[in-house]
């Protein structure tokens, strides 16, 4: 699995994690949001996602914990992933639909 690292652009927040192949988180976003007709929502989750998980600075004594699974939550969008504070990497491991409550 490769690790690909996400450079901010112009107006966006500088990312401290590295993501592992955002190439399929964004194709199981596209999937979950109905394909290429909704490719615009898609988008905007990944970017949402990445702005709220991906640019967070973690705290000093996070760097040197083990690897944890954690969650994050949109509207219908659960994404499940496992942190690797010391190499500062992301990776996906579920990507779901949840009803609304």
């Amino acid at each position: 699995m490769s690790t690909q690292k996400i450079t901010a652009q112009h107006g966006e927040p500088e990312l401290v994690w590295r993501l592992r192949d955002r190439e399929a988180l964004e194709r199981r976003f596209e999937l979950l949001f109905g394909g290429a007709e909704h490719e615009l929502s898609a988008q905007w989750a990944i970017n949402w996602f990445i702005k709220q998980v991906v640019s967070q600075h973690p705290s000093a004594s996070a760097l040197e914990a083990p690897p944890y699974e954690d969650e994050w939550r949109w509207g219908r969008v659960r994404v499940r992933f496992r942190r690797y504070p010391e190499e500062r990497i992301i990776e996906i491991l579920e990507i779901c639909e949840q009803p609304v409550a």
